[in-house]
């Protein structure tokens, strides 16, 4: 089996690659959303995939590559530590020239790429600039944001590669050094690194520290690149590896260990898969179209912040019905469209709440904590005995860092919280809930004092984040909210550094009010017109 790689075939795979990491990065938020096992393996996520899988048949490319597309990375890895191994492997290099080299190659695009993106955000979007935003530019320009807790998606979530293949080339000189001193020290580090991951990846991911983030995950695909770059030929038959390679990608789905060993083995199954099809070809479009789309990845993948932010907004946009995933209520809103509008734009609040009265098991009543169920959530009211979900969420890392300024609550304190909460005329908590009654986040919905009206808010436990939960709950309760007809604006606060937080916002239909001092804390106000949500709602559903 030949495993050398001209330097045409390397950009044919690079532009596989940059194709997989665009199309997942655009399709992985976009409604039905499941989530991935990128950095860390969850069995929930596989089901929710197959059950989308099922549920949504005809979109069963989106899914496959929203799910697998991520996959793409491992092959600029392996190509990286390939290309590395052959241009550097058996000769001198100076170290810094060759650290030079490499930043001098990658930090135009980037740089690039990051103030394309403030741009977006704070002009465009009109997201407020604050100081803490500078501070937040220079963890990811300085390509530290890997290693601090929680930050490695600063900004934008998939430059996360950039600090990560910087610690590759960082490394790439010791491991020459050790390949060079045994012949089979490269795959005695490839061995050591996987049964690192396997023991301390679960850990370090619930201290917000994926090992995947950083050199660690990614070290035995970069090593693989190495060792082919340095071997000629295997006698096994490819069949046999690729085979091996198949079942051991498909069964590490389900496996929480094998899973550990899916990134090395899609790079054995896809690239002489790869290779064979172009060096069977003879040309023709498609041929071509990944050569140039090969040559041009690395602009490509510093502009991922477009595919993964700015086109999902627009579809958003002009075409909003895909982000309708409240399906139980879509239904209702189907039968009563009609009734909806007439009452609400021509007859008042009275006849509005007779066509209510048909809707009982969505009304927003205390007596009944079952408020709307979507197609993967249940929306219950908080009672007493959520105490043990909210002591968890109330000191999960995102609370503390965006919510209560880093103040837990001891076990009495939360009882004590619980129940002022329930008591208060004028707040309302609702728990969100998995279909299997799993708690994993909360909307809350208040007056406070410095508002002119109710403040919505939401917040998630950290492993539930990034899968579509937060917008399809708070669609939900804002849908029944504009059904009451209570409420003709409602308003949203956060933090300037809480920025997935304001792109959900943007997302769900607000807009930026005015910036508030509370406390001496900096919050941003957004608001949003309840008959505007209605209508929009209405329209989608129209669409449908």
């Amino acid at each position: 089996m030949n495993l050398t790689i001209s330097k045409t075939e390397s950009t044919y795979l690079k532009g596989i690659g940059i194709i997989l990491i665009v199309l997942h990065n655009f399709f992985h938020s976009l409604p039905p959303v499941f989530g991935e096992n990128q950095f860390e393996f969850s069995f929930d996520t596989v089901l929710l995939f197959w059950d989308t899988m099922s549920a949504h048949p005809a979109g069963i490319g989106s899914t496959l590559v929203a799910f697998f597309g991520h996959y793409g990375v491992q092959l600029f890895i392996f190509l990286s530590g390939y290309g590395l191994m052959r241009m550097y492997g058996y000769g001198n290099f100076s170290y810094r020239d060759f650290i030079t080299r490499r930043l001098l190659k990658l930090y135009p695009a980037f740089t690039i790429a990051l103030f394309l993106l403030l741009f977006y955000q704070f002009i465009l979007l009109g997201v407020t600039f604050a100081v803490k935003t500078l501070g937040l530019f220079a963890i990811r320009f300085t390509l530290l944001a890997n290693i601090i807790p929680g930050k490695a998606f600063t900004l934008c979530g998939p430059h996360w590669f950039y600090s990560m293949i910087v610690q590759l080339y960082l490394l790439f000189p010791l491991l020459l050094k050790a390949h060079r001193r045994h012949k089979h020290a490269l795959k005695f580090i490839m061995g050591a690194t996987i049964l690192l991951l396997i023991f301390t990846n679960d850990f370090a991911a619930s201290h917000r520290l994926s090992l995947y983030y950083n050199f660690p995950g990614n070290l035995p695909v970069f090593l693989f690149g190495m060792i082919v770059a340095t071997t000629t030929g295997i006698s096994s038959p490819r069949w046999l590896w690729m085979s091996i390679a198949f079942v051991l990608f498909v069964v590490g789905q389900f496996s929480a260990v094998l899973w550990y060993f899916t990134p090395l083995a899609f790079v054995v199954m896809v690239v002489p898969v790869a290779l064979g099809l172009w060096r069977m070809s003879e040309g023709g479009f498609g041929r071509t179209f990944l050569l140039r789309t090969g040559e041009f990845s690395m602009y490509l993948f510093a502009g991922t912040w477009i595919y993964a932010f700015a086109l999902d907004d627009v579809v958003c946009s002009v075409h909003p019905a895909i982000f309708d995933t409240s399906l139980p209520a879509f239904r209702l809103e189907y039968h009563y469209r009609s009734a909806f509008d007439a009452c609400y734009r021509r007859r008042g609040h009275a006849v509005h709440q007779q066509i209510l009265q048909h809707i009982g098991q969505n009304r927003m009543t205390h007596s009944d904590t079952t408020i709307v169920t979507t197609k993967r959530l249940s929306i219950k009211v908080l009672v007493p005995e959520d105490h043990v979900f909210i002591a968890e969420l109330v000191n999960s890392p995102s609370w503390l860092e965006f919510i209560s300024d880093g103040k837990g609550k001891s076990e009495e304190e939360v009882h004590e919280y619980i129940n002022r909460i329930i008591h208060n005329p004028l707040c309302t908590y609702w728990v969100i809930r998995l279909h299997d009654s799993t708690p994993i986040g909360v909307i809350t919905f208040m007056k406070r004092d410095y508002l002119d009206h109710y403040d919505i808010g939401f917040a998630l436990l950290t492993r539930f984040t990034g899968m579509g939960y937060a917008e399809e709950a708070t669609r939900a309760i804002l849908h029944e909210l504009a059904a009451t007809g209570e409420h003709l604006q409602i308003q949203a606060t956060t933090l300037p550094a809480n920025t997935s937080s304001i792109r959900l916002l943007v997302k769900l239909g607000f807009e930026f009010v005015e910036e508030i001092q509370r406390d001496d804390v900096l919050l941003l106000v957004y608001s949003i017109s309840m008959e505007t949500f209605f209508n929009a709602k209405t329209q989608r559903t129209q669409r449908l």
